[in-house]
């Protein structure tokens, strides 16, 4: 017993620092090849994925070791959650193929784009390209819908050219153009925000989703063409609900306020009346609409539905 107290007292302490720089920074570097592995099976465990499988692989990105998502990672979340996915449109744009998939995970939906740069590609190459800018989308798609925010496989590739063909002396020059395009996507996104709250409160007034429409065409260069889709989309699903006719709210409660006549005029003896159409069953909301319109043809036709009904 006092030896095992002994090892306890001797085991070393954990590195706080290492643990405050994978908080903080995202970086495993600093982490042992035992903590990497504790680390890694914590990830897999808190999402429910089967880390022999390796959902996960390492990355060294600016000079830190990152976690990046696997096919198998994407795989096992949509299986897990039961994400469906939809690719709502693919389009070129300049040089490059750009694809829009949607993610639906019970109530909730998200979207994202796979880009893929096509060049001078053609044949086999090019189809090719085109498979990779689906798959790259479903599964960002599958990541955002979930909340992760890891680097998919498929843009590891991208991530390591850029930053193979950037000089190392450049480097510190980067933050400032960093800085601008995340204000610039700011801006852009404060008006796809903008605008779909909009639609949402127009809700059917016509009148208000042409005004929408036309603020979209005017801004379209200030939002980007992502967002633009994005809110034409929206429209074209408003424009859809709008023309979808509403049912006949008038005549509906006219035939239930017949019905509700019937049987609270008949109600003590509906019992019979089931029996003698030979339905069964005691309560009128569990019959077919054939069974239910028997049985109150069969009530109408009985001799004394009028007095029943006056009193």
């Amino acid at each position: 017993m006092a030896e095992k107290t002994k090892a306890v007292a001797q085991s070393p302490a954990p590195d706080l620092s290492a643990v405050e720089r994978v908080v903080a920074l995202g970086d495993l570097s600093k982490l042992s090849s035992e903590e990497r592995v504790v680390y890694y099976a914590r990830v897999c465990e808190s999402l429910q994925l089967n880390p022999l499988t390796r959902p996960f692989e390492y990355l060294t990105l600016k000079g830190k070791l990152v976690l990046y998502a696997r096919k198998d990672c994407t795989e096992q979340l949509r299986r897990i959650h039961k994400i469906s996915l939809e690719i709502v449109g693919q389009q070129e744009v300049g040089d490059m193929i750009l694809v829009h998939v949607r993610a639906k995970m019970g109530g909730r939906h998200d979207e994202d784009f796979g880009a893929v740069p096509l060049g001078r590609l053609a044949g086999e190459d090019r189809c090719n390209a085109v498979l990779k800018a689906i798959t790259k989308a479903k599964r960002r798609a599958t990541l955002s819908i979930c909340g992760l925010g890891f680097l998919d496989e498929t843009e590891v590739e991208s991530v390591q050219a850029a930053e193979a063909q950037q000089p190392v002396q450049q480097r510190p020059a980067l933050p400032a153009p960093q800085q601008a395009n995340a204000g610039a996507q700011k801006a852009r996104d404060a008006i796809l925000y903008g605008l779909r709250d909009r639609i949402k409160a127009a809700g059917k007034n016509k009148t208000i989703l042409a005004e929408i429409a036309g603020d979209a065409r005017a801004n379209r260069q200030a939002m980007g063409e992502i967002n633009f889709t994005l809110i034409a989309n929206d429209l074209k699903a408003a424009k859809v609900a709008l023309e979808t006719p509403e049912p006949e709210a008038a005549a509906t409660g006219e035939r239930e306020e017949q019905v509700a006549a019937l049987l609270n005029a008949k109600d003590a003896r509906w019992h019979y009346v089931l029996e003698s159409c030979g339905i069964g069953g005691e309560n009128p909301d569990e019959l077919s609409q054939e069974e239910f319109d028997a049985a109150i043809a069969f009530l109408e036709a009985m001799p004394d539905v009028q007095g029943a009904a006056a009193v």
